[in-house]
C-alpha cells in the first residue's frame, strides 16, 4: 500500500506555456501604449515650440510697427477706411521712408535714406494668418493697424479671430516742442 503525505503532492518548477504567452501579451500592450504616447508627446513639444516661434515672431513685427508708425507723419499706399498688401510709412521733410509688404505668409519691412536701403527685414508669419493693413475711416483719428486674421487651424472656414496691431501716427512725437518753440 502506498501512503501519500497530506502535504505538497508535487512541486512545480517552472512556468507553462499559458502563463508566458500572457505575460508577453500584456508586456506588448504596455509597450505599444508606451510608444504612442511617446509620439504624441513629441508632436505636441513640436507644435508647442512653433506655436511659440510665430507668437514670438508676432510680437516682435508688432513692436517694429507700432514704432514705426508712432515715428511716422505721412502714410500712403492705404488709404483712409481701406485695406492694403503695402504701406509706405515716413516724416514730412526727411528722405527716410519705411516700406511693408505682405508676401505670402511674410511681412517684409524695408527701410530707406532716399534711393539706398538702410535695411531689410523679412517676418514669417502662421501659414493660417491672412495679414493686410488697415487705416479706419474715423475722423482726426490716425491710426494704422496691421490686422492678422488668424484662425485655430488651416481647416477651419468661419471661425477667424482678428488680431489688430495698431498705432497712431506721430505718437512718439507728441510732446516734441514745434519750429517756434524750439527757436525760442
Amino acid at each position: 500500500m502506498i501512503v501519500r503525505a497530506s502535504g505538497n503532492p508535487r512541486r512545480r518548477r517552472g512556468v507553462s506555456l499559458i502563463e508566458m504567452m500572457a505575460t508577453m501579451t500584456i508586456l506588448t500592450v504596455v509597450l505599444g501604449l508606451t510608444v504612442a504616447l511617446l509620439d504624441m508627446l513629441l508632436k505636441l513639444n513640436t507644435a508647442g515650440r512653433d506655436h511659440a516661434a510665430a507668437e514670438a515672431t508676432i510680437a516682435r513685427v508688432g513692436r517694429v510697427f507700432r514704432r514705426d508708425v508712432r515715428e511716422a507723419d505721412v502714410v500712403s499706399r492705404c488709404d483712409e477706411g481701406g485695406t492694403s498688401r503695402a504701406l509706405t510709412l515716413g516724416r514730412s521733410g526727411r528722405p527716410s521712408v519705411v516700406e511693408y509688404q505682405i508676401r505670402k505668409a511674410e511681412v517684409v519691412r524695408v527701410e530707406w535714406n532716399g534711393d539706398d536701403i538702410v535695411k531689410q527685414d523679412a517676418y514669417p508669419l502662421p501659414a493660417n494668418s491672412a495679414p493686410r493693413f488697415e487705416r479706419p475711416a474715423n475722423g482726426d483719428r490716425r491710426e494704422v493697424s496691421l490686422v492678422l486674421d488668424r484662425r485655430a487651424r488651416k481647416s477651419d472656414i468661419g471661425a477667424v479671430r482678428p488680431m489688430r496691431i495698431g498705432a497712431a501716427l506721430g505718437a512718439h512725437r507728441r510732446f516734441e516742442p514745434t519750429t517756434s518753440e524750439a527757436s525760442r
